[in-house]
């Protein structure tokens, strides 16, 4: 996640940053546990992104709580990304 805040042209408090790493290390846990994350290394980078996108927009809307940024972005997965 820091290293995808890196690449973004968005600033944010150390807190928020920290709460994003969070959200995001929730949200893969639970996508590790309920997805069979066989294949290729760039299509997991790809999710990765993704998840990490997600919550970056949940965080840019002025969500501040960890668990519910991880829920948003595994049902945004879930849901097909739409």
């Amino acid at each position: 996640m820091r290293e995808f805040l890196k690449s973004q042209s968005v600033a944010f408090e150390p807190e928020a940053i920290e709460m994003m790493v969070q959200a995001f290390d929730i949200a893969w846990a639970t996508i590790e546990q309920t997805v069979f994350l066989d294949g290729p290394d760039e299509a997991k980078t790809i999710l990765r992104n993704r998840v990490a996108q997600n919550i970056l927009s949940s965080a840019t809307d002025g969500e501040r709580d960890p668990n519910r940024m991880a829920q948003f972005a595994v049902r945004y997965l879930a849901r097909g990304g739409e």
